[in-house]
């Protein structure tokens, strides 16, 4: 598989697959982490607000992602930066994400619920930063969500992030990471694992690297994903949970899927 995105960069490696399910292999009680979930985010998840400009997503200008109507997207609490770069929230009808870090690294304080430090102009991940463990965050009961993550087959673990949504809420188009950054993190034996723990009924759609949607399977609950593709989720009519797992596989990453 052959793919060259946004420069003169192409990789030959199985890697280049944004979405790939991990099928049979590895197990959780949903259920069981919804309960635990619902106790942890009380009074402690932190909205997402999302930058627009004239009207669409800045990670998508064209409007090529379709995850809802053009007037609901547009009645989305997001913000857009004025003339003065300041940056203007507007609320809207429909939430977005809600997210919550369960692991940290004591160095870097704002790891506790970003994803990477706010005046960092490079907007460098903290676990393509930092490649060592980052530590649990014992001030919160993870029993259940502590022993499925650590089912995985993991060296080291590093950032574990939930994303909570609730209805009315729309998950407005973004990238989490840098293409380049990503693929080399993988290459490095690093893995993005996602628990699909609950789809609260919306779909999760992205756009390859030719600029094509595709959906995640609803059905499928654990997969690899890569963030740097720019991703959005359709209206949910129920809760929907996510966990996001980082780390150093002991295994090559070839051999999850297998």
């Amino acid at each position: 598989m052959n793919f060259q995105f946004g420069m003169n960069f192409t990789i030959n490696t199985f890697m280049n697959d944004i979405y790939k399910p991990i099928i049979g292999r590895f197990v959780f009680n949903s259920e069981i982490l919804k309960k635990e979930i619902d106790e942890l985010i009380k009074n402690r998840a932190e909205e997402r607000t999302l930058p627009f400009k004239n009207g669409r997503s800045i990670y998508d200008p064209n409007g090529l992602l379709s995850i809802a109507s053009e007037s609901d997207l547009n009645d989305t609490t997001r913000y857009y930066i004025n003339e003065n770069q300041e940056r203007v929230p507007i609320i809207g009808k429909f939430k977005t994400y809600h997210v919550f870090n369960l692991t940290y690294l004591p160095e870097e304080p704002e790891s506790l619920i970003d994803i990477y430090k706010k005046d960092d102009p490079k907007k460098t991940i903290f676990w393509h930063k930092y490649k060592k463990p980052f530590i649990w965050r014992t001030e919160l009961l993870l029993t259940e969500l502590k022993k499925s993550v650590e089912q995985l087959p993991f060296d080291y673990i590093q950032c574990v992030r939930l994303i909570f949504m609730s209805p009315p809420s729309i998950g407005q188009i973004h990238v989490d990471s840098h293409y380049i950054s990503n693929i080399k993190y993988f290459k490095e034996g690093f893995a993005s694992i996602s628990f699909n723990i609950d789809h609260g009924e919306g779909i999760l759609n992205y756009l390859d690297r030719k600029g094509v949607q595709h959906s995640v399977d609803n059905n499928v609950k654990i997969f690899h994903f890569d963030d740097s593709a720019p991703h959005g989720v359709t209206p949910i009519k129920k809760n929907r949970y996510q966990l996001r797992i980082w780390g150093k596989l002991s295994i090559p990453y070839e051999e999850i899927f297998a």
